[in-house]
């Protein structure tokens, strides 16, 4: 068993919060979502809309002919073909981090092999947070906290999640938890030198893969929805721009 980190179990805890945090949460949620999907979207209609302009010229600006149809198909099947690229391409990146993670998240139950690794095992059904109601106008509010890893360091220990299935991929702060391994990656390897366990240094770069891993993820599927928009685009402009 590793020597200085251990896990801090996780699980469906009551939570004392009012219904405008709750909803606020709710709100951030989907809202980062909205606005990374609205982000590809508008991107991709801009340079859509550039290629057009600048590719489909009429022979003379101020003729009241329409460009032909053919040439507008034309290049919204280019375009549509680049997408389908995109998507074909960054799912298969996005289909190998996930194995990735799969198989260092084995890695990771098998160094805490004991009786109680299913307990920080996410259900994916459940959300992060819910409520459940208990009489008119009252509810009682969840929320679902991941187990954790603490890492010793001298005197003071940090704490960060397990990720274990896709929601977490989304809805835990990877990003800051990431950047916190690298911020203390050069204090914790020197704890373990002088504490002569070097093994569990293995630990910590499994989960720092882990949360590498995520970040490709992440930011394949971004790139998977701006190629889905170009085909949208596409469409629209192949039947529409004139």
């Amino acid at each position: 068993m590793p020597e200085t980190c251990d896990i801090r179990e996780g699980g469906l805890k009551c939570h004392d919060q009012t219904a405008g945090k709750y909803f606020l949460h709710k709100i951030s949620l989907y809202g980062r979502k909205f606005f990374l999907y609205s982000l590809a979207l508008v991107f991709s209609y801009i340079v859509t809309k550039y290629v057009f302009s600048a590719c489909i010229l009429a022979d003379d600006l101020q003729s009241t002919t329409s460009t032909p149809l053919s040439e507008c198909i034309s290049l919204g099947s280019i375009f549509a073909t680049f997408g389908s690229a995109v998507i074909a391409v960054l799912s298969l990146t996005s289909s190998s981090q996930i194995s990735s993670f799969d198989q260092k998240l084995a890695i990771l139950q098998y160094q805490f092999s004991t009786d109680k690794t299913s307990k920080w095992m996410r259900w994916e059904f459940l959300p992060r947070q819910s409520r459940k109601h208990i009489q008119k106008r009252q509810y009682q509010y969840y929320r679902l906290d991941n187990a954790e890893l603490c890492f010793e360091i001298e005197n003071k220990k940090i704490s960060l999640p397990i990720p274990t299935c896709r929601k977490d991929f989304i809805d835990l702060s990877i990003f800051s938890a990431w950047w916190k391994m690298c911020r203390y990656k050069s204090s914790y390897s020197a704890y373990i030198y002088k504490r002569d366990c070097i093994a569990d240094f293995l630990i910590w770069n499994c989960l720092h893969s882990m949360y590498k891993n995520i970040i490709l993820y992440r930011i394949s599927e971004f790139f998977i929805s701006i190629g889905a928009a170009f085909i949208i685009n596409s469409i629209v402009f192949a039947f529409s721009y004139r």
